[in-house]
């Protein structure tokens, strides 16, 4: 989580759209390359997602435009979370291993 905080003996994070001080255990919660990411609603999750819609296909973590892990797979710009993740990718795509989805990531 970015930014924790102590309150009363609670953990809070900063909901990155609102500026809103959340509560760690809230019910919207978004893991991504970074680790938990905490919102104050489903409408700040919503517009989250929005901002970073691309969808690591190995773990299923959002990955940031920015992130330095890409392929480009049959015209298809992919982003990935991690070199590793990369890496598991076109090690199943060179070897012709059967790439299915599963809990949307790749097995």
């Amino acid at each position: 989580m970015t930014e924790k905080e102590k309150k009363n003996g609670s953990v809070y994070s900063t909901d990155p759209i609102c500026g809103m001080q959340v509560k760690a255990d809230s019910p919207y919660v978004l893991e991504d390359c970074h680790g938990l990411i905490v919102f104050c609603s489903r409408h700040c999750q919503e517009r989250f997602e929005k901002m970073a819609p691309d969808v690591d296909p190995v773990c299923g973590m959002h990955v940031p435009a920015s992130s330095p892990y890409t392929l480009n797979a049959d015209g298809q710009l992919l982003r990935f979370c991690s070199v590793d993740c990369r890496a598991v990718f076109q090690h199943k795509r060179s070897n012709n291993s059967i790439i299915e989805k599963r809990d949307g990531k790749l097995v």
